[in-house]
């Protein structure tokens, strides 16, 4: 962690990006901070950014600004993270979450040192310093296309680099002080010690998680004492992702018989003696014969009615398309079902098929011919459906639709389309 300030001493007088790259809960922000407070900019604002808790649709509009009546809301002016960082320093973390639009829009505002606000036509000049970080492989996540490839090395000018806190245990001693000190005084604790034996705890835990789980463990054993000395007792592994990610003990099926007894747990109770009377339980069982019972007569269901038959026009080795013709028949409507008068013939009827000539077939039924033009006719069995509805509702369209499960514009449309008289022919 030496390395690590003393870089931070150098690159802090200079104007150039840098890119902080570490796992999580190593302490990014906090040399993200020692860079701002140590630069020629300490006196400016510091705006930390978290890259990935804004949402897609959002992100211009937050980093850039947006004008008045620019969306739905914006009822002023408003600043972006550029113009509220202007002379001082723009801290964005987790930078590998920004989607691949935005960051096009990010590196034009780096080169051109200039942002345009949402809804604006000019640009505005803005003097920040760029602070990026993530705990992603910035040059692998290039190489799988997930980021640009130009704006790495525009942000990857000058790169500190995190060891995580089980590659540099010898800070563990002051970290864990520090930590107490800053824990004690928000908490309003006056005294608060770790014992040596807390202490060769705390030093013999992974800490995947880093500064933050140590904080966590710091913060819940000041919780647990009761005297301000912390003991290795109060360290409770229930945080540690070690203890939660041990496998389950596997499925036994005894484990749930009725009688078992898990192992390592006492009995609830002692076991009760059989009683002195009680004769012993043989060696073998042999099964009781049980008498023969005669079986009671089955009951006998009525069959299933039979199924009515198809309509006359109707094949069960018809092709879909008659199929579609059968679903049309509407008897509240009065339509046809397969049998009975014709619809009325459509002025275009001529390209519909030539002849319904009908074979007799071994079982009585009819099969009709594939017709030569599927939209005529398809439109002759629409147009004889309206004409039937409009006529079932005296000619008033809002309920003929009502019955077709249409609106009043559809089936204007589709009258206008199909060429029908909206009034009942009078003519004698």
């Amino acid at each position: 962690m030496q390395a690590v300030k003393e870089r931070i001493g150098k690159v802090a007088r200079s104007m150039a990006p840098v890119h902080i790259h570490g796992e999580s809960g190593t302490g990014k922000e906090l040399v993200a901070r020692a860079l701002h407070a140590n630069s020629q900019r300490a006196g400016g604002p510091l705006v930390a950014v978290n890259c990935g808790a804004i949402p897609e649709n959002l992100l211009e509009a937050e980093f850039f600004g947006a004008k008045k009546g620019s969306y739905t809301g914006a009822t002023h002016d408003r600043a972006g993270f550029f113009q509220a960082a202007k002379g001082g320093t723009l801290f964005l973390d987790e930078i590998g979450d920004l989607p691949l639009a935005m960051q096009t829009k990010l590196l034009r505002a780096i080169q051109e040192r200039s942002v345009r606000p949402l809804g604006a036509t000019q640009e505005e000049v803005v003097d920040v310093r760029l602070v990026s970080a993530t705990h992603r492989d910035l040059a692998q996540e290039v190489e799988q296309g997930r980021f640009r490839q130009d704006l790495y090395y525009r942000l990857n000018v000058i790169e500190v680099r995190i060891p995580p806190l089980r590659e540099r245990r010898e800070d563990l001693p002051a970290l864990i002080e520090a930590l107490l000190a800053r824990l004690a005084r928000d908490s309003g604790f006056e005294h608060v010690e770790a014992s040596p034996a807390f202490m060769a705890a705390v030093l013999r835990r992974p800490f995947p998680g880093n500064v933050r789980e140590l904080e966590n463990l710091l913060h819940r054993a000041m919780a647990l004492s009761e005297d301000g000395i912390l003991r290795p007792e109060y360290i409770d592994d229930a945080g540690s992702l070690a203890h939660a990610s041990a496998a389950p003990a596997p499925y036994s099926a005894a484990d749930h018989a009725p009688n078992h007894t898990p192992t390592g747990t006492a009995p609830l109770a002692a076991p009760v003696a059989a009683p002195a009377a009680m004769p012993a339980a043989p060696a073998v069982v042999t099964p009781v014969a049980i008498p023969a019972v005669a079986p009671a007569p089955p009951v006998v269901e009525p069959p299933p009615p039979a199924p009515a038959p198809p309509p006359a026009s109707f094949h069960t080795g018809a092709a879909p398309w008659m199929q579609y013709q059968a679903q049309f028949a509407m008897p509240s409507l009065g339509l046809p079902t397969g049998s009975g008068a014709a619809p009325a013939p459509a002025p275009n009827a001529s390209a519909a098929p030539a002849a319904h000539a009908s074979s007799a077939s071994a079982g009585g039924a009819t099969v009709e011919p594939l017709p030569s033009d599927l939209q005529a006719w398809l439109d002759e069995q629409e147009r004889a459906v309206l004409i039937r509805a409009l006529q079932a509702a005296r000619y008033n369209r809002t309920a003929a639709a009502a019955m077709l499960g249409l609106n009043l514009r559809q089936i204007r449309y589709r009258i206008e389309r199909l060429n029908i008289p909206t009034e009942p022919d009078t003519r004698a």
